[in-house]
């Protein structure tokens, strides 16, 4: 049976909210900080832009930027095609939030349809992926503050 889930994460990056927004809007360059992605190109600028990227493996993503809110810190995403995962109707979003003393929280969060038997996998891997994304979003950050 096909289910409709909600998926999130967030984490505590120690790294200045604006250099992680100013990473995360520019919509391009996921392979500065999502190690996965060995190439990412976009089509258009802003709302409504094509990104298509692609993993160390082959695997395909073709993405339309949904929404980039400079005001509420918010970038939104469709995943139109891709054969990373048994999933479909996926629809990401990043949420930046400033935090004191230099610190930002993101969350994650996604909403797909998958079928119920592979729930399990796809929790794992997106739990690995997102994790992997904070990691190097707060690597990336620093760096470029330093």
């Amino acid at each position: 049976m096909v289910v409709q889930k909600q998926f999130a994460q967030a984490k505590v990056l120690d790294a200045p909210h604006q250099q992680v927004w100013d990473i995360i809007s520019k919509a391009t360059g996921l392979t500065d900080w999502l190690p996965v992605i060995t190439s990412c190109r976009l089509e258009g600028e802003g709302e409504n832009a094509k990104r298509y990227c692609e993993t160390s493996d082959g695997k395909q993503l073709k993405e339309t930027i949904d929404r980039i809110d400079h005001e509420n810190f918010v970038f939104e995403y469709t995943i139109v095609e891709q054969n990373m995962m048994p999933i479909s109707n996926y629809r990401g979003k990043y949420e930046v939030l400033k935090l004191e003393n230099g610190k930002t929280q993101i969350t994650w969060s996604s909403t797909f349809q998958v079928e119920e038997a592979n729930l399990p996998a796809v929790e794992q891997g997106l739990t690995g992926l997102y994790q992997m994304g904070f990691e190097g979003l707060e690597s990336l950050a620093k760096r470029q503050v330093a």
